[in-house]
């Protein structure tokens, strides 16, 4: 989710540390670790979705706007699309945000059911409130740990947030533990490519992924990716680089969309997305990061 960004600053913190307003920022986050911070994941986003009655918390799929909710539901409606979500499915979304891929599932793509895990209390909070009239969805607090043993469904999505998870490989197992027979796994997932780069470039994709909470193991390429799913008896169907659809289109979003809305909020509130912004697209221009739609299908033991 976009919370991979939020990190990115902080890998970053040397070419900044001299501003006053990139020190008053750390100030704060600082007091507020220690003195009661809300949830990592939270509702931040809603500056990205100002004037819109959405709450969308992805990077977006940039392919033909330039309007931050029509991204961000574009991106969800591809994963939807690759996966052939269809009105037969029970469906498991893991990290849905708050709540509007949700209710895209269910009115856009007619699914059976859904069934939602998110470990943010706060988001859970508003997508509970967005799907009350929804009635084949239902939102559970926490992971895909908590999702009962003896589950079973025909998809699992992991829209922008599986780099997140503690383990991947343990999210891995436990789809093929929890999938039909004939069923299949959708995720936009990102992959780094940490081969031959600067030992300064390397350190800066690990502080970003310390600062965001993505666990160092969930660092793989593309290669490594394949064969942890091929590890788990997933079946790798399709694999679409998005990245150039994603990255820099964000950037040059977030350096308009400060601006204008500018009077409606305080400077830093913003600041986290101008550097994280900022910073998502250096990684892209030396290739050292990408994000795809992954689909894979249940395999054989």
């Amino acid at each position: 989710m976009m919370n991979f960004a939020l990190g990115s600053l902080f890998g970053f913190c040397l070419f900044w540390i001299l501003s006053d307003s990139f020190f008053m920022f750390c100030l704060r986050s600082v007091t507020l670790s220690l003195f009661g911070k809300s949830e990592f994941f939270d509702q931040q986003e809603q500056l990205l979705n100002i004037e819109q009655n959405s709450s969308w918390a992805n990077l977006g799929y940039w392919s033909n706007t330039r309007s931050y909710p029509q991204a961000a539901k574009a991106m969800a409606v591809l994963l939807g699309e690759r996966c052939k979500l269809n009105s037969h499915d029970k469906v498991i979304d893991i990290g849905f945000g708050n709540g509007d891929q949700l209710c895209l599932w269910i009115e856009h793509f007619q699914v059976r059911e859904v069934q939602g895990f998110n470990i943010s209390e706060s988001q859970n909070a508003l997508a509970r409130r967005r799907t009350r009239a929804l009635e084949r969805v239902n939102i559970f607090q926490g992971s895909f740990q908590q999702v009962p043993t003896d589950t079973r469904v025909d998809k699992i999505l992991a829209l922008d947030c599986a780099y997140h998870f503690q383990s991947r490989e343990t999210f891995f197992s436990f789809c093929h533990k929890t999938l039909n027979p004939e069923g299949g796994i959708g995720l936009v997932d990102l992959t780094v490519n940490l081969s031959q780069v600067s030992f300064i470039e390397k350190g800066m994709v690990r502080l970003m992924a310390a600062a965001s909470k993505i666990p160092l193991e969930n660092l793989v390429d593309r290669s490594t990716y394949e064969k942890q799913l091929s590890d788990h008896h997933l079946e790798l169907l399709e694999w679409e680089d998005i990245s150039e659809q994603v990255f820099s289109p964000f950037s040059q979003f977030v350096a308009h969309h400060h601006t204008e809305f500018a009077s409606w909020s305080k400077p830093d509130h913003w600041f986290k997305y101008r550097i994280s912004a900022w910073v998502l697209q250096w990684l892209y221009e030396r290739r050292l990061i990408s994000l795809a739609v992954i689909i894979a299908k249940q395999g054989t033991k």
